[in-house]
């Protein structure tokens, strides 16, 4: 079955007013106005590491979890850092939880890293490509989320002294 292009089209007056009749280029347009909603309604969740961040190296757990209220898809993964430092790379690791009690694994099989030597401030997100970071990939992609589900931030690895404010940006939508 063919579904209705998206579109974003406003419903006119005449087409529903009292006692006329309903065409079928209203209900298409209907259509293409709640399908455009569906391919753009998007969410997202950050977990920020605010101000100097060497000293996370290693650390579980950072800023915190994410508990989705309902079933969704990750479909982005964006790492950013403001400050470098002197040397090294930062590498980042998400990892999901089907619930309470279920362990957590990583959604990726390849982590993001950004080198202290990459222009900053700096993003790297999937698909991206530079000599300079590594770009994630998500183990599956979208990632199905159940309802209930939780997502926590690793750090892997950090740059050398003086870097600051990095994070990475985890973008969803509702299934």
């Amino acid at each position: 079955m063919a579904i209705v292009p998206a579109t974003k089209k406003y419903v006119q007056l005449p087409s529903v007013e009292t006692r006329q009749p309903v065409g079928e280029s209203m209900l298409q347009g209907m259509g293409g106005s709640v399908n455009f909603l569906l391919n753009s309604t998007e969410f997202q969740h950050t977990f920020k590491l605010n101000g100097p961040y060497k000293s996370a190296n290693g650390k579980t757990y950072v800023d915190g979890t994410f508990i989705f209220d309902y079933a969704a898809e990750i479909y982005e993964v964006i790492m950013y850092n403001f400050i470098p430092g002197l040397s090294g790379f930062t590498e980042m690791d998400i990892l999901y939880s089907g619930g309470t009690g279920s362990p957590f694994g990583s959604i990726l099989s390849v982590k993001p890293e950004i080198s202290f030597n990459d222009p900053h401030p700096s993003y790297v997100k999937i698909g991206d490509s530079r000599p300079t970071v590594q770009a994630p990939v998500l183990s599956i992609n979208p990632f199905p989320v159940t309802a209930g589900a939780w997502l926590r931030l690793d750090i892997t690895n950090t740059q050398g002294s003086g870097c600051k404010n990095a994070g990475i940006i985890i973008k969803w939508r509702p299934i």
